[in-house]
């Protein structure tokens, strides 16, 4: 169980921190808003990533065909 634990740490810590921000964020809030309401959530949570710095690392990297490192 440690190891795998490691494992998905380690996944998880190289992704965005902005991103995983706001996807935590975003759970936390799912249980109180109408569907309607969490995809309006969601699609705004998407937009500002998107124009975050840390997605234009992850489009540059995926262009250049490296891994995204993000600060």
């Amino acid at each position: 169980a440690l190891d795998a634990g490691l494992e998905h740490a380690d996944r998880l810590a190289a992704l965005s921190p902005h991103a995983l921000s706001r996807i935590k964020k975003l759970i936390a809030k799912a249980g109180d808003a109408t569907l309607e309401q969490h995809l309006l959530d969601e699609r705004e949570s998407f937009v500002a990533c998107l124009h975050h710095d840390d997605g234009g690392e992850a489009i540059a990297a995926f262009l250049e065909k490296r891994t995204a490192r993000f600060d």
